[in-house]
């Protein structure tokens, strides 16, 4: 299934992304991928109108995991600027420093 017929464009995901933005807008959630860098998102406008305004992102991008498009769990809060410019990449998440004990092996 291409990304194109993955649901998101259809009435299922319009639903999905009305759910999404009432969840992020009531939880003031801040933009995920630049962390609140760029100050909070704009709930105030309409969504994807604006740099700041919201734009829900999938964590695991819809033209990789096209069943996982219509998840509600996949979704997050960004700012439009961040999300287009992340594109279709895929999450790098840092497990953080290593132990001493881990690298003395």
């Amino acid at each position: 299934m291409s990304s194109q017929n993955d649901g998101w464009n259809t009435a299922a995901g319009q639903r999905v992304r009305r759910r999404a933005f009432k969840r992020d807008r009531e939880a003031n959630a801040e933009c995920w991928i630049c962390k609140g860098e760029k100050g909070p998102i704009d709930y105030s406008v309409r969504p994807s109108s604006t740099d700041l305004s919201y734009e829900p992102d999938h964590y695991l991008p819809r033209a990789r995991y096209p069943h996982l498009a219509l998840d509600l769990a996949n979704i997050r809060a960004a700012h439009r600027c961040c999300n287009r410019s992340r594109q279709d990449k895929a999450v790098i998440d840092s497990l953080g420093n290593t132990s001493g004990s881990w690298r003395r092996g």
